[in-house]
């Protein structure tokens, strides 16, 4: 989850990366075939910095999409850091790739 000052009005966007994952796809004959559900990338724009991040964990405590960050949240230490577009992407790209079982 990050948020980050834009500008633009609202001037607060919000977003929440989540991993791929496994999951299942039925066929025409019913039977259930693997998949693989790509990264998504959820966002919010707000008028402010604390509402951005709200939202971020509204949506991962009510969303059954996020259900498995939710028990996690009390862990969660929102932080101040500067980066450029670049070295951001490049840490989303990282997270993404993470395999988890």
């Amino acid at each position: 989850m990050w948020a980050e000052e834009v500008d633009d009005n609202p001037p607060w966007n919000a977003y929440i990366l989540r991993r791929p994952m496994a999951g299942a796809m039925a066929t025409p004959e019913g039977e259930l075939v693997p998949v693989q559900i790509p990264a998504t990338r959820e966002s919010f724009v707000a008028r402010d910095e604390r509402i951005a991040m709200d939202a971020c964990e509204t949506t991962i405590k009510h969303d059954p999409a996020y259900s498995e960050y939710a028990p996690r949240l009390p862990e969660l230490n929102w932080q101040e850091c500067e980066v450029s577009d670049d070295e951001w992407n490049a840490r989303c790209a990282r997270f993404v790739a993470v395999k988890h079982p």
